[in-house]
């Protein structure tokens, strides 16, 4: 159910998760029902809860483990299903910075601040430097998260409530309550 067999679900999904993420004993049997809930479930258990797992499951003090969250977003409105949205891989854009003279005007400003950003964060841990503490030198549930985001709105968060929303922070953490060893 997950890359990094985050969940091991031999045959169903527990009631704790399928609470979190609103979908009740029916359409748990049926997920063409609730096809939404159950995207946001495989999408979060695939692409956005390991690095949350991950690192809680190395909190070590020798490791110097950073998370983020990139919020900010594609400038670009030639790919309509991700344009003015943050998706998958757009942290790349950001710290690359290959193709700033196509961004159109108004969006230039919140794009310059994000480049600005994540370009100096990468350098500093590059040249060693931490560029936000640690995630595995805190309790669980209050990480640091640095959230990435458009213009000079980027900022340190306190958890994943802080970083995300409240909602998708309870999804998680019941998803990270039934993962092994967490």
């Amino acid at each position: 159910m997950s890359t990094n067999a985050m969940l091991k679900v031999e045959q169903e999904v527990p009631e704790a998760v399928l609470a979190a993420y609103n979908i009740d004993s029916t359409t748990s049997k049926k997920p063409t029902k609730a096809i939404s809930q159950w995207s946001t479930l495989l999408v979060d258990c695939v692409f956005r809860i390991p690095y949350l797992y991950t690192a809680r499951r190395h909190r070590t003090p020798r490791n110097s483990i950073l998370l983020y969250e990139c919020k900010a977003t594609n400038p670009y409105p030639s790919g309509a299903s991700w344009y003015d949205r943050a998706n998958h891989g757009i942290n790349d854009l950001f710290i690359f910075d290959t193709a700033s003279d196509k961004v159109p005007e108004k969006h230039k400003e919140g794009y310059s601040g994000a480049v600005r950003d994540i370009q100096r964060s990468w350098i500093e841990f590059c040249h060693g430097r931490l560029p936000w503490p640690r995630a595995n030198r805190v309790e669980l549930g209050k990480e640091p998260i640095y959230v990435f985001d458009n213009g000079s709105q980027s900022h340190l968060a306190n958890g994943p409530e802080e970083a995300l929303r409240k909602d998708v922070a309870t999804k998680w953490e019941a998803v990270l309550k039934i993962a092994n060893h967490v």
